[in-house]
């Protein structure tokens, strides 16, 4: 039996395992960005540490992206932050409304009956508010995001759930180190990875399987 079908609790991470929505988060960045006049080599350099730590929170990628990239005086650095953070919300509000389902997820959800979180780097309330839009939100019994780190988001689902049968299933390198502080398996989703060749690397290290479609799970 897959470890999926005989967990008790299942910890999903959002963008990449839920939504195919990794590049439209990418895309959506790069807007922004554009949109406050910085230069291309500014926003190539941001976009591809965006990419390569997919999977934390907005508010870590925009800090480093001003204390790193941007050139950005101190005195300026709040307005900018507030800047990028408002309207990265307004275009990722958008993205969800077209982001695809990952498939077979629905058939899975409704399927297996472990108890079912979601611990994700989006920011919290939008997160929700997305969740309930797209009628998913009757398949999980809570919803997590930023700002709270997700390493302590999964610590605070398993003091309610216990890690014993715990799995959460990601596509980031911060998802499977969220995994393995919490002393939980971990199980990498990879169709829409941005980081595939490393994932595979670390699930090779530390012997966690590789999922490449839920239909591995449902068929079973």
């Amino acid at each position: 039996m897959h470890p999926l079908n005989s967990s008790v609790t299942i910890i999903f991470d959002c963008d990449g395992v839920i939504f195919d929505s990794n590049n439209l988060k990418v895309d959506a960045m790069g807007t922004v960005l554009r949109s406050l006049n910085f230069s291309s080599s500014q926003i190539e350099s941001c976009l591809n540490f965006f990419s390569k730590n997919f999977g934390k929170s907005r508010y870590f990628h925009v800090d480093v992206f001003l204390e790193k990239y941007l050139a950005i005086k101190d005195e300026q650095k709040d307005y900018f932050r507030e800047k990028i953070l408002n309207a990265y919300s307004v275009e990722c509000r958008h993205l969800y409304t077209v982001a695809k389902i990952a498939p077979f997820l629905l058939e899975f959800l409704a399927k297996n009956k472990a108890v079912k979180f979601i611990a994700s780097g989006s920011e919290q309330e939008e997160l929700r508010q997305v969740i309930k839009e797209r009628g998913l939100n009757h398949y999980f019994d809570g919803v997590f995001g930023s700002p709270t780190k997700k390493v302590d988001l999964v610590a605070d689902i398993i003091s309610k759930s216990g890690n014993e049968g715990c799995i959460l299933i990601g596509d980031s390198h911060s998802d499977l180190e969220a995994a393995r502080t919490n002393h939980i398996d971990f199980i990498y989703y990879s169709p829409y990875s941005n980081v595939d060749s490393i994932m595979r690397k670390l699930c090779k290290q530390f012997d966690y399987k590789i999922l490449s479609s839920f239909q591995e799970v449902v068929d079973k």
